[in-house]
Formats: structure tokens, sequence, C-alpha cells
């Protein structure tokens, strides 16, 4: 595969992602655990490959499901962060569409019921 046949691939996946899970985490831990779980995937791939007869296609599957993931937490990384201070937001406090964390809506005077 060329790089353009890989870029291509790789957009293919992301929209067919976003279509089957069209909600994304708002927090960076989930967001980077999820591009985590299909690095792993790739990581099994690769290791079935070297050890026990699997295929370089699967392993290039699992690579472009892990490239399309990555770009989809680098698009939605800011969501779960204020941004007032750049701090993460914990939405236990405040609802899930807020903007700004606690700490920075009392500063500004906002509050929450």
């Amino acid at each position: 595969m060329n790089r353009k046949e890989i870029i291509n691939e790789i957009l293919l996946e992301l929209q067919r992602a976003e279509d089957l899970h069209p909600d994304f985490p708002i927090d960076t831990v989930r967001q980077v655990a999820m591009m985590s779980e299909e690095s792993g995937e790739a990581v099994r791939a690769a290791n079935q490959f070297d050890n026990e007869g699997g295929s370089l296609e699967d392993v290039r599957k699992e690579l472009i499901e892990t490239a399309a993931m990555c770009i989809r937490v680098l698009e939605n990384i800011e969501a779960g962060v204020c941004r007032s201070c750049g701090r993460p937001i914990d939405y236990s406090d405040i609802p899930d569409y807020s903007v700004m964390c606690f700490d920075c809506m009392n500063k500004k005077g906002i509050h929450i019921e």
C-alpha cells in the first residue's frame, strides 16, 4: 500500500467507526484507553503473524483501526477540557454539556442547581 491508499483506508475506517459508534467519551482517559485497546489488538495480530501463522492483512487492519482511533481522539481530546483554565472538567459535579469546570463557573458567578 502506498501512503495515499493508507490514508484513504484510515479515513474510511474513521467514518465507519463514527457511524457505528456516534457517541464518543468526553474524558481524556476513556478516549486514550479506547485507542490503546485498538493498539493492543494490533500487537496481538502482529504476535499471531510472527508466531502463530496469523496474516499480515490482520496486522494492517488493526493498525488502520488504531490510526483511525488516534485521529478520533485527537479530534475530540478537548471535549472534556475547561475552556477557561484548560483543566479537565469533572462531570460528576456539572452537566455533560458544560464547557467550564466547576471552579471557573464559581469564579464567574455561574451556579448549577
